[in-house]
């Protein structure tokens, strides 16, 4: 077959460019310019196209809008030249370069590109770039996709399809709410630049053009480029739908090096196509978000809905959920929402598990930094999180090793079933509550918990353990560990807590027969710990350097040698509805000679009370009690005591004391004893 060309095509080139682009590396990262390697204007001559031939396109081969049809296995080369305006229909295993494809080069029959490298230029395919009106940015939609679909079509014999671009900086927008810029196929291979630049063109409706979505497909790769959406620009009515990409049920897919800004809702979301109980549900799942920044974004930087095996690694998320000049952020303002629509746990809508957000920084969200709003396996560990994360009815979820975190909401009140929450090794800081935990089974672990307002708060909580942790605070708002309305088989055990304010407080906590343990602490603090209107109460084996109020409380054990080392504050059993007071084999020092260790003041009314005081050993200090009636001081042994002076004042009546004796074993004096019915053994 002769071919011959009849026109000429002007094309002015300011810079030549190698053809030989497997990738961009041969491009300049900073070139300004959309420069195609086309860069010979030269018409071609007369060629033939013989079957099996090589055609290598060292000029321009103007079409003049006919349909050329090709022999089998002819191959098109790439030597700097074009083909434009017309057909090409190749009868069998035709091979063309990719350098050649354009807007006005149509490619039909049986062939594939030369290899799965595609370099994209927006002059060759209709984009404009720059400001543009709204019928503009929807024929650059349809121009990019075009060009997707085309180069998909012609890669489809290659493991993956390697698309690059360079040099964009365009609009988009769809007609429709789920509308996108560019859909991408399975194995398929998106790289973009710090010259890439995808925008959401500002809508007059109610939604945003998502930018990428990825689909029903599976082994894609999007790196590289910024996406900006158009919350401050937005004309429409309020901004219901705006994601920058979404991924509905991708499968081994990487995102990465991405930057996500300013959406009219969320950056990225994460789901799936169907619901979870339908029977040709297929969850999206082998998910990698890698070293992507997301700033500014107004629902929430980053959504996970739907998905299994999905990690989030070495990301940047900025500003969640904010408020800029022409746009308010919108609930729940997180950088990090996990949160399925579960509803029936037995027929669930949507489904999360097997997450992991590892080596992240959050800065400045208003929200918090993360939510577990539900989910299951999820693991949050070695970030540093200026705001708070938050679990709420997740199942399985473990915060450990954290660089810093803005205090954690591990549990939410009302939800029955084990969770099972870890909350372990991370380091805390400024944050009111430092842990909040709720529900049952959490575990607080070995944390470093500083300068707090509260470093851990129970709440409503049964069946966990605060272990091994390190609370320090300064100033007088730092409390040690609160709790709040109930506190049932928990273990408190082997943390150090060193504070300016109260080492503990439990104010109206239990009701029924519901108890917890303070075991091996290590108690320092400027004020006294508060046991107020509480019920169910073990202190055994801890260390304190003041005193313990208990305030109309009942049922409470200090037993099993704690070791009180007190200065200036004694332990105090305070109220007329105090009863069942159990302070036992403990040792107790102040720093003064005949300072008070145990003080009780009740009520001049007060009925009798189990309180007993047995085993203690006291130096140098006394017990003085009032309005305390049917106690019993029994046992306790007295270091460097003065005989001049009674070692037990005490006004009430019905009270016993027994076998007090020094470490001579010779009874100390207990003579200041007024009231009714007393004994003394």
């Amino acid at each position: 077959m002769k071919i011959l060309t009849y026109s000429l095509l002007i094309f002015i080139s300011c810079i030549t460019i190698s053809c030989n682009n497997d990738s961009f590396e041969e491009l300049d990262p900073n070139t300004e310019a959309d420069i195609p390697p086309n860069v010979i204007t030269t018409p071609c001559g007369e060629f033939d196209i013989k079957e099996g031939s090589e055609i290598v396109l060292d000029c321009v081969w103007d079409l003049n809008n006919q349909t050329i049809d090709v022999p089998a296995n002819v191959i098109f080369k790439f030597a700097k030249g074009d083909i434009i305006n017309g057909t090409l229909n190749f009868d069998k295993e035709g091979k063309i370069a990719g350098e050649l494809l354009n807007a006005s080069l149509k490619i039909e029959g049986d062939v594939q590109l030369e290899k799965p490298t595609f370099n994209f230029f927006a002059s060759r395919w209709g984009i404009i770039e720059g400001s543009v009106p709204q019928k503009t940015a929807e024929e650059n939609r349809l121009a990019i996709q075009h060009t997707i679909d085309l180069v998909k079509s012609l890669t489809i014999s290659f493991d993956r399809t390697l698309f690059n671009i360079n040099k964009l900086d365009a609009f988009f927008h769809g007609p429709d709410k789920w509308a996108y810029g560019m859909k991408l196929p399975s194995n398929f291979n998106l790289t973009m630049t710090n010259n890439t630049h995808l925008r959401a063109f500002p809508s007059p409706s109610e939604y945003s053009t998502i930018l990428i979505m990825i689909s029903n497909s599976e082994n894609v790769t999007v790196k590289g480029g910024f996406l900006h959406g158009e919350r401050d620009e937005h004309t429409g009515p309020f901004n219901i739908s705006g994601n920058l990409m979404v991924v509905k049920t991708g499968i081994n897919v990487l995102i990465e090096d991405m930057y996500f800004g300013y959406a009219g809702s969320d950056g990225l979301d994460i789901e799936s196509y169907r619901n979870a109980y339908d029977p040709e549900y297929v969850p999206t799942r082998k998910v990698v978000v890698r070293k992507c920044v997301f700033d500014s974004n107004r629902r929430n930087n980053m959504a996970i809905t739907d998905g299994v095996d999905i990690t989030v690694d070495q990301c940047t998320f900025k500003n969640a959920g904010i408020d800029t000049p022409n746009s308010k952020g919108t609930a729940p303002r997180y950088s990090i929402d996990i949160e399925p629509d579960v509803q029936d746990y037995n027929r669930p809508l949507q489904l999360v598990k097997t997450v992991k957000i590892l080596n992240c920084t959050e800065t400045g969200s208003i929200g918090g930094a993360l939510v577990v709003a539900a989910g299951d396996d999820i693991l949050v560990s070695e970030n540093t999180f200026e705001k708070r994360t938050a679990v709420n009815t997740a199942f399985n979820v473990k915060i450990k090793d954290n660089k810093s975190l803005g205090g954690v909401i591990a549990g939410i009140d009302g939800v029955t079933g084990v969770r099972n929450i870890e909350v372990s090794g991370n380091t805390i800081v400024n944050s009111t509550p430092g842990i909040r935990a709720t529900n049952q089974a959490v575990q607080i672990l070995n944390n470093t918990i500083k300068n707090c307002g509260v470093a851990i708060q129970l709440y409503n909580i049964k069946n966990s353990t605060v272990s091994g942790n390190t609370i320090t605070s300064t100033g007088i708002d730092g409390d040690g560990i609160n709790g709040l309305i109930t506190v049932d088989n928990v273990m408190i055990e082997n943390n150090t807590i060193d504070v300016d304010d109260r080492p503990f407080l439990f104010t109206g906590v239990n009701s029924g027969d519901e108890t917890f343990t303070f075991k091996g602490n290590n108690f320092k603090s400027a004020r006294f710990g508060i046991i107020q209107g509480t019920k169910g109460v073990r202190f055994i084996g801890n260390t304190f350097d003041n005193g313990i109020r208990l305030d109309n409380s009942i049922n409470i054990e200090i037993k099993e040698a704690n070791s009180f080392n007190l200065s200036g504050f004694p332990i105090e059993i305070n109220g007329k509805d105090t009863n069942d007071i159990l302070i036992a084999n403990n040792t107790i020092n102040t720093k003064e000679e005949r300072e008070k260790a145990i003080l009780g003041r009740g009520e001049a009314d007060s009925s009798n009370k189990n309180i007993t005081i047995i085993g203690n050993t006291f130096n140098f200090s006394m017990i003085d009690i009032e309005n305390h009636n049917g106690i019993l001081i029994t046992d306790n042994i007295v270091n460097s005591w003065d005989n001049n002076y009674s070692f037990i004042r005490y006004r009430g009546q019905n009270a016993t004391f027994i076998n007090n004796k020094d470490v001579n074993n010779v009874l100390v004096n207990v003579s200041d004893i007024q009231g009714n019915n007393n004994s003394i053994q």
